[in-house]
C-alpha cells in the first residue's frame, strides 16, 4: 500500500480505501465517491467551533488566553474531540488554531529534530485563506481553505491512488465545476445552521433519502489503529520504528517517540495518529532507500518471524506484512 501511494501518506483511512477499491474493482471499473461535499457545503465540526469562537469576539479571545495560561491542552482526560478543541484554543491566531485541527495529537516540534522544523509550514498555507481578520463569513473562508489545502492533499489523493492501485477509476460528482461555483456563493447559514452541518445539501435530498441518513451521527472512515498498536502491531512497531537501525532516526527525536509509545501502550493517552504517521514514514523511507522497486507481495522470510521484520540480503521491504498480523486476528487473508 505504501508503495502505491508513492509518498509517506499517513491517513490511516487509506488502508480502507485501498482494500475497498480492490473489492469494488472485482465488479466494476468506475465508481463514484462523495469527496468534496464537506468542503463545499460545510460538513465539519471544526467549522462550527470556529464560528462560535469568532462570534464570541473578545470573550472568545479571552477564553483562548485562559486555555493557554492553564495549559489545559495537556489534560489526558475527556473525549478526544474535547482534547482537540483545547489544543486548538491554545494556539495564537486563527491560522495556527485551525492548522492544529489537521495535526496529530501533539505539536510536531516535539517529535521532529530541530533541523527539520523550519521546513514545516502548515500555518503559512492557511494564512491567506483564513486570516485573523475576516471580511465575510467564517465558514465560507474555512471551506475555501480546505478546498485548496485539505481536500486535494488528503482526500482526493487517498481515493485516486487507492483506486488506481487496482485499476479502479473513482469519480467525484460533487467537484463538478458548476457545483463548486454554486456552493462557493452560499452564505454561512445555508451551510451550517445551528447544529446542522451541510444544511442546504441535506434539504435538497430530503425527499430522496431515508430520514435516518440525515439524523445519524457523522462517522469518518475510521481504522482501529489505536487498538492495533497496543496489540497486533506492538512487536512490529518496536522492531521497525523504535529500532536503532530504523530509517526515521535521522528525522525524529526517538526518546520522545518512545515515551509516547509507552504512554499509548499503557492507555495514558491516545497517540495513535502520531505513531501511525511515524510507522508509515519508516516504511516509505525503506522503499526510498531501495529506489522504489515494486515490492514482492508473495509470502517471504521478511514476515516469518513473530517479532516482525528481518533484513534479508537485498534489504527487502514488504509493507504487506504489516497487515498480516491483523488479518490473522480478524480471520481474513
Amino acid at each position: 500500500m505504501v508503495w502505491h501511494y508513492d509518498e509517506p501518506f499517513a491517513d490511516a483511512a487509506a488502508l480502507n480505501m485501498f482494500l475497498l477499491s480492490r473489492m469494488v474493482r472485482s465488479q466494476v471499473t468506475v465508481a463514484l465517491a462523495g469527496e468534496g461535499s464537506d468542503e463545499l457545503f460545510g460538513g465539519y465540526r471544526r467549522y462550527q467551533f470556529e464560528k462560535v469562537i469568532r462570534s464570541l469576539g473578545r470573550f472568545g479571545s479571552g477564553l483562548c488566553m485562559l486555555v493557554r495560561a492553564l495549559h489545559l491542552s495537556r489534560v489526558a482526560w475527556g473525549p478526544r474531540r474535547f482534547q482537540v478543541v483545547l489544543r486548538a484554543m491554545e494556539r495564537r491566531g486563527a491560522p495556527a488554531r485551525y492548522s492544529s485541527y489537521l495535526e496529530s495529537e501533539i505539536p510536531i516540534e516535539t517529535v521532529l529534530k530541530p533541523e527539520w522544523l523550519r521546513r514545516v509550514a502548515v500555518e503559512t498555507c492557511i494564512q491567506e485563506c483564513y486570516p485573523d481578520e475576516l471580511d465575510t463569513g467564517t465558514v465560507s473562508h474555512l471551506c475555501l481553505a480546505d478546498q485548496q489545502f485539505w481536500l486535494p492533499g488528503t482526500y482526493l489523493e487517498k481515493s485516486d491512488k487507492g483506486g488506481m492501485a487496482h485499476g479502479l477509476e473513482i469519480r467525484v460528482p460533487f467537484l463538478d465545476n458548476e457545483v463548486i461555483e454554486f456552493a462557493n456563493t452560499l452564505p454561512d447559514n445555508q451551510r451550517i445552521r445551528g447544529r446542522n452541518q451541510k444544511w442546504l445539501l441535506k434539504r435538497a435530498f430530503r425527499d430522496l433519502l431515508p430520514a435516518e441518513v440525515f439524523h445519524r451521527f457523522k462517522r469518518g472512515f475510521g481504522v482501529p489503529v489505536s487498538r492495533w498498536l497496543r496489540n497486533e502491531l506492538r512487536e512490529y512497531y518496536l522492531d521497525h520504528v523504535l529500532s536503532s537501525r530504523a530509517s526515521v532516526n535521522r528525522y525524529l527525536q526517538m526518546p520522545n517517540l518512545e515515551a509516547y509509545f509507552r504512554d499509548h501502550l499503557r492507555g495514558a493517552r491516545d497517540y495513535s495518529g502520531l505513531l501511525w504517521k511515524c510507522l508509515i514514514l519508516e516504511i516509505w523511507l525503506r522503499h526510498f532507500e531501495r529506489r522504489f522497486q515494486r515490492p514482492d507481495t508473495r509470502p517471504s522470510s521478511v514476515c516469518n518471524s513473530a517479532s516482525g521484520w528481518q533484513r534479508g540480503p537485498a534489504d527487502s521491504v514488504d509493507d504487506n506484512c504489516l497487515f498480516r498480523p491483523i488479518a490473522r486476528r480478524c480471520g481474513g487473508a
